[in-house]
């Protein structure tokens, strides 16, 4: 016998080395196919045809650990080590090419045809791509806020490839000393990758404070569970097809198929289920252990995918899905800025649904050539490390160069060209006297007056100051105002006046107001030291939500936000006395956005009557009545004389919109200039 049990192992050694073989060389189509659906529901997300379907990114972490992991421990197995150089080599060809030509690209489109705060947002997210620290700076940028409000960010999705690469730069070096450290047994590595992914899982809830979801959805240590939890699920079927059986053998029994395929249907239903129940990645369950459900449902997913006893394997491997999966990278690369690219287009703005069949299958035609014309032949070819490292550094040099050149072309001429051109065709009428027509149009111009010189000589100089609405009129100066008028940019969105601590939205969103809104004292009072301000215009609809203050949530029907708000409408007064220049402030009001809720007709009432207190006390301080411009008699319209859409999402203008809104902000300021001067 124990001569029996000496010969059996060399005798299936052939075998077992053919076996390995062919699952080194074996291709997880189903993996591609999973990858091809999470991108289309990445995609659909982005439109804002729902705030459900979440997890799209999230499935992209799990696979990206899925892999990555199992690959490494195929060249453990095969080498007896991990060759660190090569690995990062193949990242660097696989992920850098399409990331430099895609935010060269996106710059160039944006210095063309955005805004100035869009150029120089994208500026400096494509710097800290380009250091792959996106996701903390966007963190620091406020983008998740830009992005709930339904803005396309044409760099939104920088956030979670920095978080990829920063995993791919830290995971290899751990992985080795795992192997190391379980004596190269898969089966010790699995579990010790198992303990990490418990260890992950916790650090979500144990610093979620119950407003910082922001802090934990960006930052790579809270969603480092979605790619150990891909690794742990790698670790696990390698362990099962190199012990083979029932579960990975190429024949599976019946009870293996149904098994292993419930399994897979169970924990894709999962994710589907937790897709659908989700509205906001503000949902506190997520901080709480949620996120780390959903990985490790979404890991066990993609770990069935790779097992032939899984009948639903053949239905994600099916060649449409594995084909928009093998161009997926490039997909999540380009799918934002084509998105802005077709609205843009759309003057009168695109329903969700639309915007996805147009704009999803010009992002697969664009991914199909960035990938296998540009991109897939660059990582084919033999990279000598020299030629690779100059590659590199000249793609990227030319990034950080276009990144400090283009804002200050565009700083010299603030007007994007497209909008340039714009203004040289035939207008509508807007640009002056309201064009006329018989039925009432949005922000139509009565009774027109020129704006008066600035009082340094030169345009008239206005400061912006406000949330996101704010930023639209700021954009609207900037690209479709008059000569006659200088803006200058005090707005971030999601903030208001108020110095509450944090601020709520109705969909729970939560604002840390403190680091990211109160800087627009300091920067209105150096905007006013360096030159003198004829005009604050605020738009603060913001501060109507919820805000924390003394650590009780109060809202602007309450005595101690209306006092807070007058308080600030006073300290603005004061910054303007403070530069020796008195400047006209109009406060801008808006319509309700729902019968109930923070936008309710009733909290906006309670902060207009704050606003005409403030205008009782103060001279310089006038109503700017926007609502009744967009809503002339009573309903509110949204279109303009020519059918044409004034809004991106019922709130934020479109370029259609700003186009009409520039002018009459500019008669707004030169009347209420003038009324101040006459009186």
């Amino acid at each position: 016998m124990s001569g029996i049990r000496e010969i059996v192992p060399d005798a299936v050694q052939p075998d077992t080395r053919a076996a390995r073989r062919r699952a080194a060389a074996e291709h997880f189509a189903g993996v591609d196919g999973a990858r091809g659906i999470a991108i289309v529901s990445v995609l659909l997300y982005h439109t804002g045809w729902s705030s459900r379907g979440l997890f799209g990114v999230d499935v992209f972490f799990v696979i990206s650990g899925f892999l990555i992991t199992f690959l490494l421990i195929k060249e453990a197995e095969a080498k007896g080590r991990i060759r660190f150089g090569r690995f990062y080599a193949r990242r660097a060809k696989r992920l850098l090419p399409g990331l430099a030509i895609t935010l060269l690209a996106v710059l160039l489109i944006l210095w063309w045809a955005g805004s100035l705060q869009e150029l120089q947002d994208a500026v400096a997210t494509a710097i800290a791509s380009v250091f792959q620290v996106a996701n903390w700076q966007q963190l620091d940028a406020n983008i998740a806020y830009q992005q709930s409000s339904g803005a396309l960010v044409p760099l939104g999705q920088m956030w979670s490839l920095s978080a990829t690469e920063q995993f791919y730069l830290v995971w290899p070096l751990l992985l080795a000393a795992l192997w190391f450290a379980c004596r190269r047994r898969i089966g010790r590595l699995a579990v010790a990758l198992l303990v990490l992914l418990v260890l992950s899982a916790l650090v979500s809830p144990l610093l979620f404070d119950g407003s910082n979801q922001d802090r934990l959805y960006l930052g790579t240590d809270a969603r480092a569970v979605a790619f150990v939890a891909g690794g742990a699920c790698a670790a696990i079927v390698a362990w099962l097809r190199r012990s083979g059986g029932a579960w990975a053998g190429d024949r599976p029994g019946a009870w293996a198929r149904a098994a292993v395929t419930a399994v897979s249907i169970l924990s894709l239903g999962v994710v589907v289920a937790a897709s659908i129940a989700t509205v906001s990645y503000q949902d506190p369950w997520l901080y709480r252990g949620g996120l780390a459900v959903v990985a490790v449902a979404a890991g066990i997913f993609v770990a069935t995918l790779c097992l032939r006893a899984n009948a639903v394997m053949h239905v994600f491997a099916w060649r449409p899905f594995a084909a928009i999966g093998v161009v997926s990278y490039s997909m999540f690369l380009l799918h934002l800025p084509v998105f802005w690219i077709v609205q843009q287009q759309a003057r009168g703005g695109m329903p969700p649904l639309v915007l996805f069949l147009v704009g999803g299958l010009i992002t697969w035609l664009a991914a199909v050539v960035l990938h296998h014309l540009v991109t897939e032949p660059l990582r084919k070819r033999t990279w000598r490390p020299l030629s690779a490292v100059l590659t590199i550094a000249i793609a990227f040099g030319a990034v950080l160069a276009a990144a400090w050149l283009l804002p200050l072309e565009r700083e010299g001429h603030p007007k994007s060209h497209a909008a340039a051109l714009e203004e040289s065709r035939p207008t509508s009428g807007f640009r002056g006297e309201a064009a006329p027509t018989p039925a009432p149009v949005p922000l139509a111009l009565k009774n027109p007056t020129a704006l008066p010189a600035g009082a340094g000589g030169g345009p008239f100089r206005v400061a912006v100051i406000g949330d996101s609405v704010a930023e639209n009129m700021y954009d609207a100066l900037t690209q479709y105002g008059s000569p006659a008028v200088a803006a200058v940019d005090v707005t971030v969105g999601g903030c208001g006046i108020i110095d509450a601590e944090k601020a709520r939205s109705g969909e729970g969103y939560i604002m840390d107001s403190k680091n990211l809104c109160w800087k627009w004292q300091p920067e209105l009072r150096s905007a006013s030291a360096e030159q003198p301000v004829d005009a604050y215009v605020v738009h603060n609809l913001w501060d109507a939500n919820d805000q924390l203050i003394d650590g009780e949530w109060v809202g602007p029907c309450t005595p101690q936000w209306q006092q807070r708000y007058a308080s600030q409408l006073d300290l603005l007064v004061s910054i303007g006395d403070a530069s020796g220049h008195k400047p006209v402030i109009l406060l801008s009001n808006d319509h309700p956005r729902a019968p109930d809720g923070p936008l309710s007709r009733e909290r906006l009432d309670c902060v207009n009557r704050v606003a005409a207190d403030a205008a009782a006390r103060h001279s310089n301080i006038v109503t700017l009545d926007l609502e009744k411009a967009v809503c002339p008699e009573g309903p509110c319209l949204d279109k303009d004389a020519n059918g044409q859409g004034i809004y991106r999402d019922g709130a934020h203008f479109n370029a259609t919109g700003m186009a009409l809104l520039a002018p009459w902000l500019e008669n707004e300021m030169a009347r209420a200039s003038t009324k101040r001067a006459s009186g």
